[in-house]
């Protein structure tokens, strides 16, 4: 299935050759050797996909649940000092992969260690060992995924970046239909979900690991590093610059600001889903694993399709389209339990919310690009720091608003829809049609 997208996104380029160089990506992906860098980069995705829905937005919670856990303050704290270590590093760590002539030994570095970890989550019954090893492997996962973003570059070009991001994303999903079938399996068992971990675990080694030995990247300039004290000094000089550099580009600027909001919204939303669905739409863990399999089916074919929708209309519009379903969506879902209507509208929303979650990276990682073609490993450090950033708003926002201020979950999925809509203002104000 794989292949048959890779070869559908780039046949519309290569009926024009006399307009595509001979080292354009439709010739490229002719080959077999192209077209294996593009089955592991998808690979990874499965991996990734499968870490963040299984691992932080399932597995972990119910394990906190087992375990006696502080539920939305032991997993959303946690969260956020992680990203605290993520957002620190990340303009680091992607600066340095722009002056090092290849960026997969870091990529596969943190990706040994996220697998290592999740793998030793599942031998540990202690509550306090538990958010450890699941802080090691969150952080290892994200500062991966900057890496992983940026070589979307040495597989695409702008003409097939879309379709192949969407697939992509779409193809990702897959890999929580096997977490679903994995947790489905132990609640039928009255099993704990260690042996979800390990498994979770093994999946990602499978599925990370081959990027490593097959991806082709494409020749980069680049500068000898010394030492790594002097390539720390070179990478912070060359964020502070890059700073600048964005912030005298008002589109980028709103860009990485809307980022900011949307995704607060978005992720925050991912990550506390199960509690949600358990404590206050009344579902059992069972059901809410139903729900996160419903969604993930409307997932896989929405990805494809918002890519495909970036090539034709662009990734501004396409965007756009997708945060104002986003916003509706998580209006829809505050307002089952305020005005008290059928739980069963959730698997309503969930279908709506599946279709659109995947649009988001079909269409904004194309957006950054487009916007500024140089410095793409350190813009995505940037647009890493954003995400992570909200992502720690949201994290530390939701336990605060739900359980510290006492002002319960409704009140803090409202905040999450008010994010959403601030991002869209932002994303709608870009000038440049991307």
């Amino acid at each position: 299935m794989l292949i048959y997208y890779i070869r559908k996104a780039t046949k519309n380029m290569s009926n024009n050759p006399e307009k595509i160089p001979s080292d354009s990506a439709s010739t490229k992906l002719k080959s077999i050797r192209g077209q294996l860098s593009l089955v592991s980069w998808t690979l990874y995705d499965i991996g990734n996909t499968m870490f963040n829905a299984g691992v932080v937005g399932l597995f972990f919670p119910l394990w906190l649940k087992e375990k006696g856990g502080g539920g939305d303050s032991d997993l959303g704290f946690t969260i956020a000092i992680c990203l605290s270590l993520v957002i620190f590093l990340s303009p680091i760590i992607g600066v340095i992969s722009d002056q090092i002539k290849s960026r997969l030994p870091i990529l596969t570095l943190f990706s040994l260690l996220a697998g290592s970890s999740i793998l030793l989550l599942g031998f540990t019954s202690d509550l306090s060992n538990g958010r450890f090893l699941f802080s090691i492997g969150f952080f290892s996962v994200y500062i991966a995924e900057l890496i992983y973003n940026s070589l979307l570059t040495d597989i695409t070009e702008k003409e097939n970046r879309g379709r192949i991001g969407g697939a992509a994303i779409g193809i990702g999903y897959t890999g929580v239909l096997v977490v679903v079938a994995m947790g489905l399996y132990l609640e039928g068992n009255n099993s704990n979900y260690s042996a979800g971990f390990i498994g979770i675990s093994i999946c990602y080694f499978l599925t990370s690991l081959p990027v490593s030995f097959l991806l082709i990247e494409k020749p980069k300039l680049t500068s000898n590093i010394t030492s790594v004290f002097r390539a720390i000094l070179e990478a912070w000089s060359n964020v502070i610059m890059l700073t600048r550099t964005v912030t005298k580009d008002p589109d980028i600027t709103k860009l990485l600001i809307g980022r900011y909001l949307y995704m607060a919204s978005i992720l925050t939303a991912s990550s506390f889903a199960v509690f949600f669905g358990i404590e206050t739409i009344g579902f059992s863990a069972e059901q809410v694993q139903y729900v996160l399999l419903l969604g993930v089916i409307f997932a896989i074919p929405g990805s494809i399709i918002w890519g495909n929708l970036v090539d034709k209309i662009g990734a501004k519009r396409t965007l756009i389209i997708v945060l104002i379903g986003w916003s509706l969506v998580l209006s829809g879902t505050i307002a089952i339990p305020i005005f008290n209507l059928d739980s069963r509208l959730w698997w309503v929303l969930t279908i709506l919310m599946g279709t659109l979650y995947g649009g988001v990276w079909a269409a904004d990682r194309p957006l950054l690009i487009s916007l500024s073609e140089t410095q793409v490993g350190g813009l995505f450090g940037l647009y890493a720091i954003t995400s992570r950033t909200a992502y720690l708003t949201g994290a530390f926002a939701w336990p605060f608003i739900a359980n510290v201020l006492g002002f319960g979950q409704v009140a803090a999925v409202t905040f999450l829809v008010f994010c959403g809509i601030a991002g869209l203002l932002f994303i709608q104000r870009i000038k440049r049609i991307a």
